[in-house]
């Protein structure tokens, strides 16, 4: 029997992202979630969001960009990194990807897509002020959050 590495690979991948988002919830609001063992700073900033006139196009990692999906745009995170987003004015989470860059407008760090913009109630004001957590660096594109 052939046994084929690249398959061995992907399925020993596979197993390894079932187990991580195996060890996330969400409760109320609140977003449980296992951190890498790594410090990575928090943030406060002000996000903003993004959907319709992009939806469909590529994003900066290659990526049809998906209204839909829980992704952020960030100016210099690594693709695949992801974040914790805390509303500041509800305490209301979202765990997003890091797949295209941006925001280019005023002092914004963060551009939300419009699934992760709602689950924190920031779709009405358009810009809110944010807690960024990194919770992991590098996670393949091919694994979407939803």
């Amino acid at each position: 029997m052939k046994i084929h590495a690249p398959k061995i690979a992907f399925y020993a991948a596979l197993l390894i992202m079932l187990a991580q988002l195996s060890c996330a919830s969400v409760q109320k609001n609140a977003v449980l979630y296992k951190k890498d063992h790594k410090n990575y700073p928090t943030t406060y900033a002000i996000a903003s969001w993004y959907g319709i006139p992009f939806h469909g196009r590529r994003t900066a990692n290659g990526e049809t960009y998906n209204m839909y999906e829980l992704t952020a745009a960030h100016k210099t995170l690594p693709f695949g990194t992801l974040l914790l987003v805390t509303n500041q004015k509800n305490k209301k989470q979202v765990l997003v990807r890091i797949n295209d860059r941006g925001p280019y407008v005023g002092q914004r760090v963060l551009d939300l897509s419009f699934q992760a913009a709602k689950q924190i109630d920031m779709i009405k004001t358009g810009v809110s002020s944010v807690k960024i957590e990194m919770i992991s660096q590098g996670l393949p594109k091919r694994y979407a959050l939803k």
